[in-house]
């Protein structure tokens, strides 16, 4: 199975059937939106996306297979921290397990009540974009260093050194001139 050029599309169906494992490592620069959500650092040529697809299949009680994946994938990528506006170094790690079933109706109704995410099944799957897809909702909301490089030094000009006159003696200074 040449796997680099059945990941866009990916039979799941025998996959799961035959118990296969994937173990691989792909060129973070093979994901151009994980890339763009860089923000423009450089990433390195040799920074790779480790992952494993394991493929099973479970029997329900009415003796009918359902199809499983299991993605685990980890990655380094560089953000921007929110505190320093440098690059900081995030790990974005996913452990997902995804049961296919055969529409949006049924993904819709039993969604809310499993643990695992439900995806409707397609005899060709492509398993990049789901990779790349886990990746990028394991982004933080607000990337920061557990502690940044440089110190935080405000940035001041001459007036923000000047204090400000409190609001109560200005107006006592008014109804002072008020005053006949």
């Amino acid at each position: 199975m040449k796997h680099s050029q059945d990941l866009q599309k990916f039979d799941t169906k025998l996959f799961a059937q035959q118990n296969q494992q994937l173990q691989l490592q792909t060129p973070v620069t093979d994901f151009p939106r994980l890339v763009e959500a860089a923000d423009s650092w450089p990433i390195s040529a040799q920074s790779v996306v480790y992952w494993q697809l394991n493929g099973f299949v479970k029997k329900t009680t009415v003796d009918q297979e359902q199809i499983w994946l299991e993605l685990k994938a980890s990655v380094h990528i560089p953000l921007t921290c929110q505190k320093c506006l440098e690059a900081c170094d995030n790990l974005l790690s996913v452990d997902r397990q995804f049961r296919f079933v055969k529409d949006e109706a049924t993904a819709l109704r039993d969604d809310d009540d499993c643990e695992e995410d439900l995806l409707v099944f397609d005899r060709l799957f492509n398993i990049s974009e789901l990779l790349e897809d886990e990746l990028l909702m394991e982004i933080p909301l607000i990337p920061v260093h557990e502690t940044c490089p440089k110190p935080l030094v405000p940035q001041t000009d001459d007036q923000a050194l000047e204090p400000e006159p409190s609001p109560f003696a200005v107006l006592a200074q008014l109804k002072d001139k008020s005053k006949p």
